[in-house]
């Protein structure tokens, strides 16, 4: 388990999407006591987008944010806050493919984040257009990262964070009764392309 301690402000997060970027986010803000922000550069979040502005152009620099790597274009602020002096931590997932499930399952489900352990039983169907796009997802975002020409303070993976993240109250994704089958159609068609 890799222990993430900011030795300068403001943090920024780049990471693709299911890499446990929210729950450094959240371990970050809670034990250092500072507001985060979580991907102000979503489209369909404007609300985050506001706050995190007001938070930049304020001066005080006690704050931690994360983005994904697609969302760094929405924003000016957040490439210039990444070419800036802060601290800057790169989170990606060396097993692409059960990144790819995790992805489909909580787009299917509309669960990005778990709050609370849960041993429910469900079952989630397929669809090949939304397989399609989650791989996409993750694949241009491994792109945009890749692409990143700044020097990083940590460079880690949702593997090395391990699962006690401190100081967060996020919890592994329940997986559906059929994650095998999940998981091998997307294996296939991943394959296929």
């Amino acid at each position: 388990m890799i222990i993430v301690e900011p030795s300068r402000w403001p943090v920024i997060i780049v990471a693709n999407y299911r890499t446990k970027s929210t729950a450094l986010l959240n371990s970050i803000g809670h034990m250092y006591k500072v507001k985060k922000y979580g991907e102000p550069g979503a489209p369909h979040l404007p609300d985050r987008k506001k706050k995190f502005l007001n938070h930049f152009y304020s001066g005080d620099k006690n704050y931690v944010v994360k983005t994904m790597a697609d969302q760094l274009k929405n924003l000016h602020e957040l490439m210039t806050l990444l070419q800036s002096d802060c601290f800057k931590i790169k989170l990606t997932r060396k097993d692409i493919l059960e990144q790819i499930v995790s992805h489909y399952i909580s787009s299917m489900t509309k669960t990005w984040v778990q709050h609370i352990p849960t041993r429910d039983s469900y079952t989630v169907g397929i669809d090949y257009e939304l397989i399609n796009k989650s791989i996409n997802y993750i694949l241009y975002n491994n792109k945009e990262l890749e692409n990143i020409k700044i020097q990083f303070d940590i460079i880690t993976t949702f593997e090395e964070l391990g699962d006690n993240i401190p100081c967060t109250r996020i919890y592994k994704t329940t997986r559906p009764k059929n994650y095998n089958l999940i998981k091998k159609i997307i294996e296939r068609v991943y394959e296929q392309r």
